[in-house]
């Protein structure tokens, strides 16, 4: 979990060892959750040596692994391409949802805070609204459902970038409302960016 959030780091353009600066181009990241080896679904006919089944991955699924594997090796232009077909191709999956996730990441990074708020809004109300279905489970999300307080955080920040100061204080309100219990480091980012925004 460490590795993952230090290669992360490094991608985001965070000197390591030293405490950066929220004003920056974009916001410090929450660990990586780690890589799902496979989910449970449909197994294939083909059985592995021992006479077990193989699964069968969905190909948005790889498609996504994939794309988080290209993140670790600062692949970022393969990465991007990984998310923006995942997006284009399969609407309506978990899949599609975090690769809007990182869509809002890398126009953060880009400075495109107008792109990164309609992405981090749309990932933000896709992933709640997923979460309130019978049929939700925890393995299609690559281990990763649990990032809602940090799309909101994310999506604060770009609403400061476009100067919608008070939709970005709500937004604030609004993590410290339904989600008490959030990482250190989410706590000390959401209080340094609501003093930042003089928020009430």
């Amino acid at each position: 979990m460490r590795y993952c959030l230090v290669l992360f780091l490094i991608f985001m353009g965070f000197p390591l060892g030293v405490k950066s600066s929220l004003s920056t181009d974009t916001v410090q990241e929450v660990a990586l959750a780690p890589l799902v080896e496979s989910p449970s679904g449909e197994q294939s006919q083909e059985g592995t040596m021992d006479g077990t089944p193989e699964p069968v991955l969905p190909p948005e699924y790889e498609l996504y692994e994939q794309g988080r594997h290209y993140l670790t090796q600062q692949r970022i232009d393969l990465a991007q391409k990984a998310f923006e077909e995942i997006v284009e191709k399969y609407q309506g999956t978990s899949e599609a949802i975090l690769a809007r996730f990182w869509l809002g990441e890398f126009m953060l990074k880009s400075n495109n805070y107008s792109g990164a708020t309609i992405a981090f809004g749309q990932a933000y109300g896709a992933l709640k609204k997923a979460q309130k279905q019978k049929e939700f489970s925890q393995d299609k999300f690559h281990g990763e459902h649990d990032r809602l307080p940090e799309i909101l955080a994310k999506l604060a920040y770009s609403l400061k970038m476009i100067n919608k100061r008070g939709d970005a204080c709500i937004t604030l309100r609004q993590i410290n409302k339904d989600y008490e219990t959030r990482s250190a480091t989410l706590d000390w980012y959401t209080a340094k960016l609501s003093k930042e925004l003089k928020c009430r």
